[in-house]
């Protein structure tokens, strides 16, 4: 009896352990491994077009109990307009159960590269601890921003204005940039000068020109060297607002109004120290014309002697 009872223990025993050691009943074993990006960080951190930039790529093993071997990663963004620096993609030969890997890839921003976000697509394809390959792709977003560029020429606007006058002033934007430029607005802060309010501007294409117009009551009790300034505000693709203080000077003149009383006065003396020309004009003509009848009869009496003869 006793016998019976130890090789039945023996033969549990045996049959434990030959469990234990098939194909996905060991911690080894259980589960598939995936390779998971779980964090993207730039340096520095604006992707700017034009410049360079290193990315640090975060790949996790999720699986906590088998590890991956043989592991090639590759970068690629589907615009093309992102692009790896040296080589694009890089060889791991292990990452252990719930390990993290970091891959530092130097890329190249083109200048030509829009503003916005891309896609760029993570290959990953490894192997697990029981030899099978496995492939599998991981989508990750960069933010690209093309340099703003806004210019602009000299405000249009006289060196001297005079006292309650009222002045037009104009000044021309230009983008010069890739990227559009948006709710550009202008407003002004002069002494002596009012104006009905800011100006507001508004989108500005990629190489296009705009020009803000507006017109100032010059102060009528002021005069002499004013000064201010005019404040442009505008935003770029991201919302992120940028401002730009233009100065502007000018000087009120005193308004001069003219003494009429003095100059109907002028007028009325010189009428009178002319008088004495109208008889001498007078004069003048009646000599003319007596001088004409007295030709006209010497050529008529020509004319009949000429006849006689």
């Amino acid at each position: 009896m006793k016998k019976f009872i130890y090789l039945f223990l023996l033969l549990s025993v045996w049959g434990l352990l030959a469990a234990s050691a098939l194909p996905g009943n060991t911690d080894e074993l259980k589960g598939e491994p995936k390779l998971m990006v779980t964090a993207v960080l730039s340096d520095p951190a604006d992707l700017k077009a034009g410049d360079e930039a290193t990315l640090t790529i975060t790949i996790k093993n999720t699986n906590g109990s088998r590890y991956v071997k043989n592991a090639i990663f590759s970068f690629n963004e589907t615009s093309n307009e992102i692009i790896p620096v040296a080589q694009d993609s890089i060889f791991v030969a292990k990452i252990d159960k719930g390990a993290e890997f970091e891959w530092s890839l130097q890329v190249q921003v083109l200048p030509t590269a829009s503003s916005g976000i891309h896609t760029a697509m993570i290959e990953m394809s490894y192997e697990d601890n029981t030899h099978l390959s496995h492939n599998i792709s991981s989508k990750i977003y960069l933010e690209v921003r093309q340099p703003v560029r806004l210019s602009f020429d000299e405000p249009k606007f006289p060196a001297h204005v005079t006292q309650g006058d009222t002045q037009s002033f104009s000044l021309t934007l230009m983008n010069l940039g890739k990227c559009e430029i948006y709710n550009a607005l202008l407003s002004f802060d002069i002494e002596g000068m009012a104006n009905g309010g800011s100006v507001l501007i508004g989108t500005i294409e990629s190489g296009v020109s705009k020009s803000g117009t507006t017109n100032f009551r010059v102060d009528s009790n002021k005069t002499g060297l004013v000064e201010g300034s005019i404040t442009l505000t505008y935003e770029d693709d991201f919302g992120e607002l940028y401002e730009k203080k233009i100065p502007l000077r000018t000087t009120i003149e005193q308004r001069v109004v003219p003494d009429t009383s003095v100059t109907n006065k002028t007028q009325d003396s010189g009428i009178v120290q002319l008088w004495w020309l109208f008889p001498v004009g007078g004069l003048v003509i009646v000599f003319l014309i007596i001088i004409t009848i007295i030709g006209v009869k010497r050529s008529r009496l020509r004319k009949t002697e000429e006849a006689k003869l």
